[in-house]
């Protein structure tokens, strides 16, 4: 068994797409953020390594902010880093918890095998305390997911879990939504953060009340400080919408509250960080 792990002085918000051998349809992508001895691709497969030096392709998005022109904030493209990694006498130690066993999660009859290895690695307080408390190997969520209607979107927050991406949902903006409420109540910070990113690219004049609420709700620093940015470069438009006067009277203060403490932030990442440099505006 060959594991292959990120080894970073800095840690970033992106993905790393392992391709292994290159040119291979076979790839895995980890994406959120990412740090010091991240495991990115595990494999059993030998059949095309040919000499002491093991070889991968890497492509790495990195999230970041630039400033857009065409409306003076920022927005969230990306930079995209492509190298070839070399791996020699590499040792690695073991994720927590150290033994081997998963967690069988049943949902709608359908039953979703994580390893307990990938549920600590998520830092996550509700499956941590799973993976050190829960005697059983199987959960059984359906009812719980149901009365929450998050069934679909626990899916996919496993299904991040096991991957490390949503690139299935990305194009979504309603799962999304749902997804960022999700990961915000289990306590999963890197698909919370990712969902965030990709709300941003979604972002009009229509949507950014609600994008500013679900924000607010959920905990979400960075889509709350992007979306009052551009509501504070669209005030007028933004307050003569349907959606803004037809807010209660509380909600309309709290966001005018919010936007008038807000900042507008523009982020770099020297070495991979993610450094806000902020100027009142």
């Amino acid at each position: 068994m060959v594991q292959i792990y990120m080894r970073t002085n800095t840690p970033f918000s992106g993905s790393c797409t392992v391709m292994n051998p290159p040119n291979s349809v076979q790839s895995k992508t980890v994406s959120g953020h990412i740090e010091d001895m991240t495991l990115l691709m595990e494999t059993s497969d030998f059949d095309y390594i040919y000499t002491d030096t093991f070889k991968i392709h890497c492509k790495f998005e990195i999230f970041h902010t630039i400033t857009n022109k065409a409306i003076h904030m920022n927005v969230l493209p990306s930079t995209v880093y492509s190298e070839v990694v070399n791996f020699e006498d590499l040792t690695l130690d073991q994720f927590e918890p150290e033994n081997g066993d998963s967690i069988t999660f049943i949902i709608d009859k359908e039953q979703h095998v994580i390893p307990k290895k990938l549920l600590y690695a998520t830092n996550s307080n509700y499956f941590k305390n799973i993976c050190l408390t829960y005697k059983e190997d199987k959960k059984e969520l359906t009812n719980e997911l149901t009365r929450n209607n998050e069934v679909q979107a626990f899916k996919y927050l496993l299904s991040f879990i096991t991957n490390g991406s949503i690139k299935q949902v990305q194009d979504d903006y309603d799962m999304l939504k749902k997804l960022l409420i999700t990961a915000d109540r289990y306590d999963v910070s890197a698909l919370k953060l990712t969902c965030e990113h990709y709300l941003l690219r979604y972002i009009t004049i229509e949507n950014v009340v609600e994008l500013i609420k679900l924000a607010s709700s959920s905990n979400a620093k960075f889509l709350e400080s992007h979306s009052s940015t551009f509501f504070k470069l669209y005030k007028n438009d933004i307050t003569n919408t349907k959606k803004f006067q037809n807010l209660s009277s509380e909600d309309s203060c709290k966001i005018m509250e919010l936007i008038e403490n807000s900042k507008i932030c523009e982020t770099s990442t020297p070495q991979f960080s993610l450094t806000p440099n902020c100027e009142k505006y």
